[in-house]
């Protein structure tokens, strides 16, 4: 294949909507089962919220998202760097900005405009606040330092309080795929994947341990701060970088 050939390629296996599956190079481009967890993971929160009898744990739907979300951004990044040779961080940011920003900035101005409207203008004001920082992703850091408790506030929460998710998400997509490359230069006797293990158990290990810390000596911290959410994105994206090893696994026998 000749080296006009292949960055073309490379860059037909990527939507401009940015909806890839993100699976890694080798494995299925489309699963099934991700979209389905997808779906169980919204479901799980939307039942929570409500208030719904015996979806004490409904939040749990979040920390899933957050593995998925770590082991589909990994996906892109394993496909881009198997087909070019290389990972351009402009395209990367240009393909989640056109799927993430136009919603989300969406959902944010109209919730603001609704805050004022029909909650009056203290509340409006306050939505408009927790509107500034969840635009530039760190509500999660706005809801730290004004000690939002989630799950225990007798107050009632942001209309935009959930944007603290995404803030941790994209606090990730900031920082991951700079160390993506840094791997991936670096020994290049090595294949990436190696690297990235290492790179993730660590991270896994360093991360639980911070949250385990955290649960107890501050909990409002342990539920927001990306550094306590990071081992989660990081265990979606080992599972991403192991894809090749966890496909070889023998399927257990039908049951008779």
């Amino acid at each position: 294949m000749s080296s006009q050939t292949q960055p073309a390629e490379a860059e037909s296996r990527f939507l401009e909507s940015g909806d890839e599956a993100g699976t890694a190079p080798g494995d299925r481009k489309f699963r099934p089962d991700v979209e389905g967890l997808r779906a169980v993971a919204i479901v799980l929160v939307v039942l929570f919220h409500a208030g719904v009898p015996r979806i004490t744990g409904g939040f749990v739907g979040v920390d899933v998202f957050f593995v998925l979300s770590g082991f589909v951004i990994t996906g892109l990044l394993l496909r881009e760097h198997a087909a070019s040779g290389k990972t351009r961080l402009l395209a990367f940011y240009g393909r989640r900005s056109r799927r993430i920003l136009p919603a989300a900035t969406l959902v944010i101005i109209l919730t603001v405009l609704a805050s004022y409207h029909w909650l009056g203008f203290l509340v409006g004001d306050d939505t408009a606040r927790v509107g500034r920082t969840a635009s530039l992703f760190y509500a999660n850091f706005h809801f730290i330092s004004t000690e939002t408790n989630y799950l225990a506030s007798q107050a009632p929460p942001s209309a935009l309080q959930n944007y603290w998710s995404l803030s941790v998400e994209e606090q990730f997509y900031l920082l991951y795929p700079t160390l993506f490359i840094l791997a991936a230069v670096s020994w290049k006797r090595i294949s990436i994947r190696p690297k990235l293990t290492i790179l993730l158990v660590c991270s896994i290990v360093a991360s639980l341990a911070w949250s385990i810390h955290q649960t107890s000596a501050n909990s409002v911290a342990a539920f927001f701060s990306p550094f306590t959410r990071a081992w989660e994105l990081a265990l979606g994206a080992l599972i991403a970088v192991a894809s090749l090893q966890l496909a070889r696994i023998p399927r257990a026998p039908p049951l008779s």
